[in-house]
């Protein structure tokens, strides 16, 4: 089933099933998953195939739904792209993977590929899998529950090309004490990076299963100092020390944007409140110096990461009505994130006003609202303070005088 457009001036669309990942080309193929447990229980679990077209003056986006696919009785929870050897998909199924390719001439999503990613027990589930293309071979990271970040080698024929014979296990590193939540490669160097539960963000080379770099936030000293901080993202930003921001938050927030550089892990070089609540979602743009934070409420915000970590823009209002499970940028600039509430949308920060005259604005506004509420005041519990209105100042003044004497 297509997606639907939303009401009028939102610039959401919306799916016939719950959304739990969303993935992008960068250049605007969209790709969403998710679903309700199968066609067993009316709900199917998708992919979904989007090509998303913007008009660059107007910032509208317009969605055309152009493929789908039933994964059977797994939901998509994790999507990400390479564009290695065509352009590469990988789904996260749970406790299994499944490589697919995107057909451009029959505009289909063809199966590649499908392993476990979980090695030990079924229940066991797989939280991300991310893609790197490493001396002409894909290179697949997974980790979820057990704690265990897995390093795994897709074997082709020939050694490249579409022709996938099976997936190797290249190593497991098993240093976190808690559940692994997501993972982020920095492929120029063969460096990868995985953030937990646990309250740490540790840096890894594919030579071995010792970390090179553990970095652990330190607790905000406003806030209860039993209370774990846990991890929900981390990237490496595009900067000469390939310093690294995470987006951390305590179990009911507040939640914080933090910035490392790997040579001095234990003191931040930026750290930003930026909610009140938690925060679920963060995504990374291409050239890696933004990112779009979703919030718990619907809103989204962008930070600019070099230099330093500041904010550049805002939704002026909630993009959904649960919080977002992903947030990712297609052509740098345009951000999209997608929700259980079934919908998916997008937000240009070039299409709306700077932080800066917002909150301008709205400061004016308030300003306006609290002199009309003071003359308000007024006039209904000092009817003779009225008189001083229709009055010039030295009418006024003489006024004044002669109460003060009277008194």
């Amino acid at each position: 089933m297509p997606a639907k457009p939303g009401p009028a001036g939102t610039h959401s669309y919306f799916m016939s099933y719950p959304l739990f990942c969303v993935g992008t080309d960068g250049e605007g193929l969209i790709i969403t998953g998710g679903g309700g447990g199968g066609k067993a229980y009316g709900v199917i679990n998708y992919l979904q195939a989007h090509v998303a077209i913007q008009n660059e003056s107007t910032g509208h986006v317009t969605m055309e739904t152009i493929a789908s696919m039933d994964t059977g009785s797994g939901a998509a929870m994790s999507l990400d792209y390479t564009p290695a050897q065509g352009g590469v998909w990988i789904c996260g199924l749970g406790s299994s993977c499944l490589l697919f390719k995107f057909n451009d001439d029959t505009l289909s999503m063809e199966p590649l590929f499908k392993f476990r990613s979980e090695t030990l027990a079924e229940s066991h589930l797989s939280n991300f899998a991310k893609l790197a293309e490493i001396n002409n071979i894909i290179h697949i990271l997974t980790g979820g529950e057990d704690k265990v970040l897995r390093l795994w080698r897709v074997d082709q024929a020939g050694g490249s090309g579409t022709v996938i014979t099976g997936i190797s296990l290249v190593r497991e590193f098993s240093d976190h004490q808690a559940e692994i939540v997501d993972a982020d490669w920095f492929p120029a160097n063969q460096q990868f990076l995985s953030c937990g539960k646990d309250g740490t963000v540790k840096v890894w080379s594919m030579n071995s299963s010792a970390p090179l770099t553990t970095i652990q936030p330190p607790k905000d000293k406003r806030v209860d100092q039993s209370l774990n901080l846990s991890i929900r993202s981390a990237y490496f930003i595009n900067n000469a020390s390939r310093d690294i921001v995470v987006l951390c938050h305590y179990p009911r927030g507040p939640a914080f944007l933090i910035v490392f550089s790997q040579t001095n892990p234990t003191t931040p070089i930026t750290n930003v409140l930026v909610s009140r609540t938690i925060t679920p979602s963060m995504g990374i743009n291409q050239t890696r110096d933004k990112v779009a934070v979703s919030h718990a409420n619907g809103e989204k915000d962008i930070y600019s990461l070099v230099p330093g970590c500041k904010l550049l823009s805002r939704t002026p209002n909630h993009c959904h009505e649960m919080p977002p499970c992903k947030t990712v940028f297609v052509n740098n600039q345009l951000v999209v994130s997608g929700s259980p509430d079934f919908s998916l949308n997008f937000f240009d920060p070039r299409m709306n006003a700077s932080s800066f005259f917002t909150n301008l604005i709205r400061f004016i506004l308030w300003l306006l609202i609290l002199v009309l509420l003071i003359l308000l005041v007024v006039i209904l519990f000092f009817p003779s303070g009225t008189d001083l209105l229709h009055k010039t100042f030295p009418d006024a003044m003489a006024i004044l005088h002669g109460q003060r004497d009277e008194l």
